[in-house]
């Protein structure tokens, strides 16, 4: 069955996925689990970011401070 980009063409109504679909039971629970958990490790990412650019500016700025003293 074709389908656009977003899979929209395989949603419509009347469809076998989308009776499919509509069958299996949903619990809002699990899904409000694995959308935390996708922000978390978006956090996690993001701060492991940071951490790494402190890490090497300052890295930088004490080699830069060093070498400027040994002149």
């Amino acid at each position: 069955m074709a389908s656009d980009l977003y899979g929209v063409e395989s949603m419509k109504p009347g469809s076998e996925e989308s009776r499919a679909r509509s069958a299996l039971p949903v619990d809002p629970d699990s899904l409000l689990a694995q959308h935390l958990e996708v922000h978390i490790h978006l956090y996690m990412d993001f701060a492991m970011f940071m951490a790494c650019m402190l890490i090497f500016s300052t890295s930088y700025a004490i080699a830069h401070l060093l070498l400027d003293n040994l002149w």
